[in-house]
């Protein structure tokens, strides 16, 4: 009996424990809107400004 009283009262102070070691959740920030196109000169408002890709990699088939 003073075993599993032991053991319960390790497994609560673990749980209390690694509750308190949880911090608090960070905050997002908002998204900012991109530009309202690519810049093309024949489709101006076309596409997606607000993504900066760096490389794409695009396989067919």
């Amino acid at each position: 009996m003073i075993l599993r009283t032991g053991l319960v009262s390790a497994l609560l102070g673990l749980t209390l424990a690694g509750s308190l070691q949880a911090g608090p959740a960070v905050a997002e920030r908002a998204p900012m809107p991109g530009a309202s196109g690519m810049g093309d000169p024949y489709f101006p408002q076309d596409g997606n400004g607000g993504i900066d890709v760096l490389h794409y990699d695009v396989r067919d088939g």
